[in-house]
């Protein structure tokens, strides 16, 4: 029986939520994985699974929804990031995992801060490699256990992380060419700029200051 045709409405704080006609079918193994630990799982209409977890259950949680028979989440698909700032754990970490005999996608959201690390899940996904490393050199969250973390868009000798939100849009250096030693050097940033008189006011001011008075 498949397992995400059960229905499921709520697991979250150790309490386990299900109706009564499902609740001797379901399979013993799942019951116990997510009665032990802490997670949220809610479902859409679209054949879509939306779960949040923390980064010490990931592997773990990962690997039985890969292996387990009712489950199948074999297919690694995607790794996204996002930058929450000002929140205590601001990176946002997705991974997209998709069920080939279920037909079914998983979304598995968990949240980090700038100084832990992630445990890596390329050991159950080779394939989770290069995502990690996209993650790693855009948003400088790291992943223990990637025998290859290196930057991947920017260069090697990049600064910072630019897709965070504390970034600076111009960013910390500038590439050009110098004549004098006849290579592509790096510069710090000038940003040299005239001195401007802007105005503030509207220029449909003048219009609505010389409509005449009825």
């Amino acid at each position: 029986m498949n397992f995400f045709n059960y229905s499921l409405s709520n697991i979250s704080n150790n309490k386990l939520q299900l109706s009564n006609q499902n609740l001797n079918v379901i399979n013993y193994n799942f019951y116990l994985f997510f009665y032990k630990s802490n997670y949220n799982y809610f479902f859409s209409k679209e054949y879509l699974c939306l779960s949040t977890t923390d980064r010490y259950y990931l592997l773990h949680y990962l690997n039985f929804m890969k292996n387990n028979i009712n489950i199948q989440m074999k297919l690694f698909t995607d790794l996204a990031a996002s930058d929450h700032l000002g929140r205590k754990k601001r990176f946002n970490i997705t991974y997209n995992l998709l069920s080939l005999h279920y037909h079914t996608r998983l979304l598995v959201n968990i949240w980090n801060d700038e100084l832990n690390f992630i445990d890596s899940i390329t050991k159950l996904f080779p394939a989770a490699q290069w995502y990690e490393r996209e993650a790693w050199d855009l948003f400088g969250v790291g992943f223990k256990g990637n025998k290859d973390l290196r930057r991947i868009l920017t260069d090697y000798g990049f600064y910072g992380h630019p897709l965070r939100k504390d970034f600076p849009l111009t960013g910390y250096v500038e590439l050009g060419y110098d004549l004098r030693m006849n290579s592509i050097v790096y510069k710090n940033i000038t940003l040299i700029q005239e001195y401007r008189e802007f105005d503030t006011l509207s220029p449909w001011d003048f219009f609505s200051n010389n409509i005449p008075k009825k």
